[in-house]
C-alpha cells in the first residue's frame, strides 16, 4: 500500500476536521510570522466548527479594514480627497520644531533678563555704603 504514509481514511475522503484545525491553525501561525520549531511549539489543539472560524476570519479582516481607515485618516489629517503630501508632513514637522525651539529660546533670555535684573538691582539698593563719601 506504499504512499505518503498518512492515512486519510481512503484514496477519495474528504478532510477531517482536523486536517482542516490543522491547515487553520498553519495559516494562522504563517499570518503571524510564527515559522519553524516556533510553530509546532506554539501550536494547540482545539475544537471548532467551520462556522466560527470563518466568523472569526471575517471580524479580522473587518478589524483590518476599520485599522486601515484609522491609518489613512490619521495620515490624511481630514483631507476629503484622502491625498498624502510629503511636502505638506515637512512643512508642518517643521513649523513645529520651530515652534518649540522659539518657546525655549524665549524662556531661556527671559530667565536670563530677569536674573540680570535682579544682579542689577541687588547692587544699586544693597545698604553697605561702598561708594564715595561726600
Amino acid at each position: 500500500a506504499g504512499g505518503t504514509g498518512v492515512s486519510t481514511g481512503g484514496a477519495d475522503a474528504a478532510p477531517t476536521a482536523a486536517s482542516v484545525a490543522a491547515a487553520i491553525a498553519a495559516r494562522s501561525l504563517a499570518t503571524a510570522g510564527v515559522t519553524g520549531a516556533a510553530a509546532t511549539a506554539t501550536a494547540t489543539q482545539a475544537t471548532m466548527d467551520e462556522d466560527t472560524v470563518a466568523r472569526v476570519w471575517e471580524a479580522r479582516a473587518q478589524f483590518l479594514r476599520y485599522q486601515s481607515l484609522l491609518d489613512d485618516a490619521a495620515v490624511s489629517d481630514g483631507d476629503p480627497d484622502g491625498g498624502f503630501s510629503p511636502t505638506e508632513v515637512n512643512e508642518e514637522v517643521a513649523e513645529r520644531l520651530l515652534d518649540a525651539l522659539l518657546t525655549d529660546v524665549a524662556r531661556e533670555l527671559s530667565e536670563a533678563c530677569d536674573e540680570a535684573t535682579h544682579i542689577v538691582l541687588q547692587q544699586e539698593f544693597s545698604g553697605g555704603g561702598g561708594g564715595a563719601s561726600g
